[in-house]
């Protein structure tokens, strides 16, 4: 399974890497474009999410620009609701079979939340390039770890 996931996120990271042209004015995707797209990337995304879970919300940031053409600021924060909403449903399958360590996880996801509104203040203010950087170094402190825990 780890082998698989490398084998993805390395054309992951070199598409993130390669320079686009930024929208002259960025559009809302249209209501049939997501209609057709969002579904299926969503019950995609939601299964690996439940499964794994590393690099979810990098995922959701890559469909979102490639697939509906948001600037990756938007897709950013469209991803937040997207994350949450597939967080929970993990959390709460993972709750009612006694599957999860609250006192690890209170601390933790309060970091998360201090990290999360750090992270998008910055994304805001920074836009697109700092959003294009933190995610080729994610999925690549990413790609990094998985390798190690392959080989070693």
């Amino acid at each position: 399974m780890v082998g698989r996931l490398v084998v993805l996120l390395l054309p992951i990271a070199i598409l993130v890497t390669l320079k686009r042209k930024p929208a002259k004015s960025p559009q809302e995707p249209s209501g049939w474009r997501c209609v057709k797209t969002v579904p299926p990337l969503c019950a995609a995304l939601g299964f690996y999410d439940g499964f794994l879970g590393p690099g979810t919300g990098s995922f959701f940031i890559l469909a979102f620009t490639l697939l509906l053409g948001m600037d990756p600021v938007r897709a950013s924060g469209t991803t937040k609701l997207f994350n949450l909403a597939s967080n929970l449903a993990s959390l709460a399958v993972f709750a009612l079979h006694g599957k999860v360590i609250l006192a690890l996880g209170i601390p933790l996801a309060l970091a998360n939340i201090a990290g999360n509104l750090l992270g998008s203040t910055l994304a805001i203010r920074r836009g697109a390039g700092l959003v294009q950087a933190v995610l080729l170094v994610s999925l690549s402190a990413l790609l990094i770890s998985l390798l190690v825990k392959f080989w070693f």
